[in-house]
């Protein structure tokens, strides 16, 4: 009978690390790596593993999500922006795709394409407190007095004190 349960816990054990193995190599498995690796500020390989996501699922859109976010941490707007259009093409009604190239399309400097995905993104989801916040802050820095309606709107939604981050 002990026999016969080692055999059982070793076999149980083997099928375990196998499925570990297989949801590493999956693209669910590499985007959590490159998450653990953003994380960590360790970008070259945040971005390898959700390369290797998308290579592994093209349509999911975490995995352009999160590259997304890390080519606007490394100043790869361009690369940004094609990862939320990306996200677009699966999903015409994500409001994080159209924030995140609110973002980009600021700092390349194009304003006026800013102002339109901050829009859209807005349209989408009216409670996301950053959105509004980044907004206001484009339109302060072009002398855009309506800035205070989306300082007051990101206030009302909690902004600073739910977006504080470590």
């Amino acid at each position: 009978m002990k026999l016969y349960s080692l055999v059982i816990a070793l076999v149980f054990g083997l099928v375990l690390m196998a499925g570990v193995r297989l949801f590493e190599d999956s693209s669910d498995g590499h985007i959590q790596t490159g998450i653990e690796y953003l994380d960590k500020h360790n970008y070259s390989l945040a971005i390898r593993h959700f390369d290797k996501a998308i290579e592994k699922n093209p349509q999911s859109a975490r995995a352009f999500s999160n590259r997304g976010e890390v080519n606007l941490l490394t100043g790869n707007f361009k690369s940004a922006l094609i990862d939320y259009s990306n996200i677009l093409k699966l999903d015409s009604n994500s409001a994080e795709a159209y924030c995140g190239m609110a973002i980009a399309y600021e700092k390349i400097g194009q304003f006026e394409n800013s102002l339109e995905c901050y829009r859209k993104s807005i349209e989408l989801d009216q409670n996301c407190a950053i959105t509004y916040h980044n907004r206001a802050e484009l339109k302060r820095k072009l002398g855009d007095s309506s800035f205070r309606e989306d300082d007051k709107r990101a206030s009302e939604l909690g902004y600073p004190e739910k977006w504080v981050v470590d």
